[in-house]
């Protein structure tokens, strides 16, 4: 059982999202087990959404708006809002895209693996917006690329390699110890990096009773070019680096080339490879939406 002493607060990031985001912290806020403090991230999107919702009284007083100077990303946004909830004194931290919805047991469910699992990482069974399941953690083939699991388990967890970012409950012990988002990545494979730096720490869970629903399961093709071969890149895998630049390369030629937008898929997956290889970590932000 999860003790009632167990404290845990939650970061939501939001980027241009539109009033939809009160949709995730209404949700946050009917939990069963609440979060002791919410921080909305704003990543510097310049819609005023939050200013307005903040104004009106739609977000509640436990919630607090963080606006970042500038879009770092998906890491970047999540840190900054970890470090509002530094003097918090927390157990665990859920970290929340805006376009995530929770089942009313959800956290509860989270906590109580993570307690009694004593887990590093704990992550929801993610839903699409039409019921579909979208991922029960996930592992990593051999190609070096990533597999969302969607089997159905009768058990209450099951162990992963990596968990979505979507949501992700996170011992404060464990950021500690092993360090928070890489910045580096911006978007993509940030999750799969964390889960397996913290695995270090405990194990990478996935609940299979807490629920919760997203809005989008796709990736910009340059972000997740660039960052699949940056992983394997830094962790001297050599062998499943080059699997994954020939994939990338027929992906590049098979598909993108008599693809929709295909100038444009291809010039990203290009400069996705490039900057993948290169050491000094190039990376090119005007793909965050390429196609």
């Amino acid at each position: 059982m999860t003790s009632d002493r167990t404290r845990y607060g939650a970061v939501v990031l939001y980027f241009r999202h539109g009033p939809s985001v009160i949709n995730t912290l209404e949700a946050l806020r009917e939990q069963t087990r609440a979060p002791i403090s919410v921080v909305v991230v704003d990543n510097a999107s310049g819609d005023g959404v939050l200013k307005r919702l903040k104004s009106d009284g739609r977000l509640g007083p436990e919630v607090t708006v963080h606006e970042c100077a500038s879009n770092g990303g998906y890491s970047a946004g999540m840190n900054a809002g970890l470090q509002q909830l530094a003097q918090s004194d927390l157990d665990y931290v859920l970290f929340l895209t805006h376009e995530v919805r929770l089942a009313p047991t959800a956290a509860e469910e989270l906590l109580r693996v993570a307690t009694v699992q004593a887990a590093a990482i704990v992550g929801p069974t993610l839903f699409l917006g039409d019921g579909t399941a979208w991922s029960r953690g996930g592992e990593l083939g051999r190609r070096g690329q990533t597999k969302h699991d969607t089997s159905f388990s009768e058990h209450d967890f099951r162990r992963a390699t990596w968990l979505d970012g979507a949501c992700l409950l996170i011992a404060q012990d464990a950021l500690a110890n092993y360090g928070t988002f890489d910045e580096s990545y911006f978007l993509y494979w940030e999750d799969v990096e964390i889960s397996t730096r913290l695995a270090a720490s405990g194990p990478v869970l996935c609940s299979t009773r807490a629920r919760a629903e997203q809005g989008t399961n796709s990736a910009p093709i340059y972000f997740n070019t660039r960052n699949r071969l940056k992983y394997w890149r830094e962790r001297r895998q050599w062998v499943t680096l080059l699997a994954s630049v020939v994939e990338a390369l027929v992906r590049m030629i098979v598909r993108d080339s008599f693809a929709p937008n295909n100038a444009l898929r291809v010039q990203a997956r290009a400069l996705g490879i490039v900057d993948g290889l290169r050491r000094e970590g190039e990376m090119r932000t005007l793909f965050v939406r390429d196609v």
